[in-house]
């Protein structure tokens, strides 16, 4: 099995399997892993940058058994049509980052971020998980502002505490969230299915929604428009 603490910025992996590995609070940096599986991999407290992830594997179905990236500091880092089923984010560090088709269900995020401090007066805020399945995940108390969440699955999400300010929400399956506190100020959620979103729990001052959506939203309070 390969040694990742020994592995050189450049290196392409194809076809490895990794299992129960600890690259616990290490540097890594510009690897490719395409068709990799990882069983039961800590990458907690993982100092990242520029690491691209094709069609890998971080959850054991034998096993039922994930990896944790609690934690984590990752920077401009891609996970493409990746099954990160379980995984934990929590608390991690996520800029620049890419998850495109991936497999999130019950992922952890729960008090994660997308930012990047420039100076005590500059932030920047940037994360993509587009057209991923986050059914069930946890979210809850994360900062994701600005995040492009667009066609991807959220159907009994934990939103609570959560800010999504001025995320992109569009088309996403939204139904039975739960969101107690969230903050969606100035999202765009066109096209989103909203079924169940309790909008006097939620702050949702400046959100882009269409006609047929504000019907949804009001009935969720009893309130029909004819």
């Amino acid at each position: 099995m390969v040694d990742l603490r020994e592995t050189e910025p450049g290196t392409v992996l194809t076809n490895e399997t990794f299992i129960d590995i600890s690259l616990e609070g290490i540097e890594l940096e510009a690897l490719t892993f395409e068709h990799c599986a990882f069983h039961g991999c800590q990458f907690s407290s993982v100092k990242a940058r520029a690491l691209s992830f094709r069609h890998c594997r971080f959850y054991d179905a034998d096993r039922e058994t994930a990896c944790t990236f609690r934690f984590a500091r990752l920077k401009d880092c891609e996970f493409t049509e990746c099954d990160l089923t379980l995984s934990d984010f929590s608390r991690s560090q996520l800029y620049q980052c890419r998850f495109h088709q991936c497999q999130l269900s019950g992922a952890q995020f729960s008090h994660c971020t997308n930012q990047h401090v420039l100076t005590a007066s500059v932030t920047m805020h940037e994360l993509s998980l587009t057209d991923c399945n986050l059914a069930y995940a946890d979210l809850s108390g994360s900062g994701l502002k600005e995040t492009d969440f667009s066609g991807s699955r959220l159907s009994h999400a934990q939103l609570d505490r959560a800010d999504l300010t001025e995320a992109v929400l569009t088309d996403c399956e939204m139904h039975e969230v739960s969101g107690e506190d969230l903050v969606l100020r100035g999202a765009d959620l066109r096209g989103a299915t909203l079924g169940g979103l309790d909008v006097r729990l939620i702050d949702m001052t400046d959100v882009q929604i269409q006609v047929e959506q504000a019907a949804v939203l009001l009935d969720t309070i009893g309130v029909k428009v004819r």
